[in-house]
């Protein structure tokens, strides 16, 4: 990316509209859907089987007490209010290990069956993340390997990553999975690493590693 005057004054520019877009209102700012509905999705929502929540009662484990009045429909009730559709439920502290192989697998299927219903029940509202009866291994497993599903990067890359890096003026900026990293975090850390240089080359005062 090369930065000129004219794309110094367009990035500035940029800023400035950013910084409006943190007056818009909320309905503004939120993804909506057909008809502008709000459809949020919780993917950490956590939820107990009355069998579950009697357990930890009966053990008396830490924060018992939330649970006791938790049902699906307070849970749905909630969500409305917070204009969330779908929450992806699955199972919090203290979990279902407590050193009894027999009752964890009663526990895990409890809370598995328990989750089906209320994914069955409140249709397009949960989904169920599956419960697994933890230490215990599977009777059964496959391991699949798929060798050419990810690309690898040839030996000496970062060296070379590295010497581009150094090589470059200032107002040039490399960024992509070609150079560091083709998941998506190593994504996202390196288009912040660029999005940095790129701001320390137009403003100064580098921020460095603290970040709110």
């Amino acid at each position: 990316m090369i930065i000129s005057d004219l794309s110094r004054r367009q990035f500035l520019t940029g800023l400035g509209a950013l910084g409006a877009g943190a007056l818009l209102s909320k309905s503004d700012l939120l993804a909506q859907g057909p008809g502008g509905t709000v459809r949020r999705i919780d993917v950490h929502h956590h939820f107990g089987s009355p069998e579950w929540i009697a357990m930890t009662k009966a053990k008396q484990t830490q924060g018992w007490q939330t649970w006791q009045p938790y049902t699906p429909a307070k849970a749905v009730e909630s969500m409305d209010m917070g204009e969330t559709q779908l929450a992806c439920i699955s199972i919090t502290t203290p979990g279902i290990w407590f050193g009894n192989i027999d009752e964890t697998r009663r526990l895990a299927r409890q809370q598995n069956e328990y989750g089906a219903r209320m994914v069955s029940d409140h249709k397009g509202r949960f989904a169920l993340m599956a419960v697994l009866p933890l230490p215990e291994m599977p009777e059964a497993s496959r391991v699949v390997r798929w060798p050419r599903s990810m690309p690898q990067y040839e030996v000496g890359h970062v060296e070379r990553v590295a010497a581009i890096h150094e090589a470059l003026p200032a107002c040039i900026v490399v960024v992509g999975n070609a150079y560091g990293g083709v998941g998506v975090a190593d994504a996202v850390r390196s288009a912040n690493e660029a999005a940095e240089r790129v701001r320390v080359h137009l403003l100064g005062d580098p921020i460095g590693t603290e970040r709110v």
